[in-house]
C-alpha cells in the first residue's frame, strides 16, 4: 500500500452533488438516487476502502494524474479523454465497456474470459447493504416466497393466475417488494425467487450473482433458473435449488414445505458460504486489484511512449463494436430462444 499512486473514484457533480459521508448514510442517500448501479460500484466501494484506512479519494473532475476508478455510465458517450499520466479503469455493471478505458471492472467471471484482448478482472459485486435477515425463529417452516428486485425484471410467469393459484394450493405467502417497498426485508421471507427468465438468462453473462449472494446472508432458500454467474458460484441442490419453470418452481417448493430436511441441508451449506462472500473478503478483493493490476498498469502506462499507448487505443475502437455486437447477439439470442419455445408456456400467462 506505501506504493499506491493516488487512487480517486470519480463521478461528476451532474451525477452526484453530494456524496454520504459513511457507510451509515449510504443507505438513506442512495434511496433517493436513481444512479444506483454508479453509487453501489463507486460511493459504496470508496466508503469502505477509505473507513479501512486506504489512501484513496473522491473527486468530480478528472485529475492530471493516478488512478481514476468509475462506471461506464459516466462515461459512456466516450467524451471523457484521460492524460497520459492517468490509469481510466471503468466498472462495468450491467452497462458494457467504455471505449477510453485502460481496464474494465466486470461482475459476471464468464465477462473475463471473452476480452477480445481488453483487460478485464472479475470482482463480486457488493451484497445489499442494510440487509435484514430471516428471522431464525422461523426455523425450518416454509410459509412465505418472496421476490426482491425491480418490478421491470419480475418474470410475466410469476404474476399469472397460474403461479397464484398454484402458491394458493400450497397454502403460500407471496411477497413482491421492489425498490421503493423495502427490498432489503427478508426477516419475514423462507425461499427467495431469484428467476429473470426461465430458459434464457444463460446468455446473459454480464449479469452478477448478487441475488444469490443476498439469499446466503439473508439465509433464505434461494430459487434460481438458469444463470451463469449463480451457477459459477453455487451448487445446484447444495446452496441452492434450480428450477426451469413454472411447475417446476411449484413442484419444488412443495418438495421444500413437505421435507425440512431439505431445508435444513441447504441452510447448513449456505452458512459455509457465507463466509466466502463476507464484507471482509470483498473488501480484499478490491485491495489485491488495486495493488497486483491496477498498481502496476499504472507504472507500466507512465513508462509507455505514444507509440505504444497510440496501437492499444487503436485496438480499444476497432474491438469496441464487435463486444456490443457479441453482447446483443447474446441477448436477443436468448429473447428469441425463448419465444422458439412458447409452446411450453401457452395457458401460463
Amino acid at each position: 500500500m506505501k506504493d499506491w499512486p493516488p487512487i480517486y473514484f470519480y463521478v461528476p457533480s451532474t451525477m452526484f452533488d453530494a456524496w454520504p459521508g459513511n457507510e451509515n448514510e449510504y443507505m438513506s442517500w442512495a434511496e433517493g438516487e436513481k444512479h444506483l448501479g454508479v453509487a453501489a460500484w463507486i460511493v459504496l466501494t470508496y466508503l469502505r476502502l477509505k473507513a479501512h484506512g486506504y489512501p484513496v479519494e473522491r473527486c468530480s473532475e478528472l485529475p492530471r494524474r493516478g488512478i481514476v476508478i468509475t462506471h461506464t455510465r459516466v462515461l459512456r458517450d466516450g467524451s471523457l479523454r484521460p492524460r497520459p499520466d492517468v490509469l481510466l479503469v471503468c466498472a462495468e455493471g450491467d452497462r458494457g465497456r467504455c471505449i477510453n478505458a485502460d481496464i474494465h471492472v466486470v461482475q459476471n467471471p464468464l465477462q473475463e474470459r471473452q476480452s477480445w484482448f481488453w483487460k478485464r478482472r472479475y470482482i463480486p459485486h457488493w451484497t445489499q447493504p442494510g440487509l435484514m435477515p430471516r428471522d431464525p425463529q422461523r426455523g425450518d417452516k416454509v410459509e412465505t416466497v418472496g421476490y426482491l428486485g425491480t418490478e421491470f425484471n419480475l418474470d410475466p410467469e410469476l404474476r399469472s393466475d397460474v403461479w397464484l393459484a398454484g402458491l394458493k394450493r400450497l397454502n403460500l405467502r407471496w411477497e413482491t417488494r421492489f425498490p421503493s417497498q423495502a427490498w432489503t426485508r427478508y426477516d419475514d421471507l423462507d425461499c427467495v425467487v431469484t428467476i429473470r427468465g426461465f430458459h434464457k438468462h444463460w446468455n446473459d453473462i454480464w449479469k452478477p450473482a448478487s441475488k444469490l449472494f443476498n439469499a446466503w446472508r439473508a439465509d433464505v432458500i434461494p430459487l434460481v433458473s438458469a444463470d451463469s454467474a449463480m451457477e459459477w458460484h453455487g451448487v445446484a441442490g447444495e446452496d441452492y435449488l434450480r428450477v426451469d419453470s413454472l411447475q417446476h418452481l411449484l413442484a419444488t417448493l412443495e418438495q421444500l414445505k413437505n421435507d425440512p430436511s431439505l431445508c435444513q441441508k441447504l441452510r447448513h451449506n449456505m452458512a459455509r458460504r457465507r463466509a466466502e462472500i463476507s464484507g471482509d473478503v470483498q473488501l480484499g478483493n478490491w485491495v489485491h486489484l488495486i495493488d497486483s493490476l491496477l498498481v502496476p498498469a499504472y507504472f507500466r502506462k507512465r513508462r509507455q511512449g505514444a507509440t505504444m499507448r497510440v496501437p492499444a487505443a487503436a485496438w480499444r475502437v476497432l474491438t469496441y463494436g464487435l463486444d456490443w455486437a457479441d453482447r446483443w447477439r447474446r441477448y436477443y439470442g436468448g429473447r428469441i430462444s425463448a419465444k422458439l419455445r412458447a409452446e411450453e408456456f401457452r395457458g401460463y400467462v
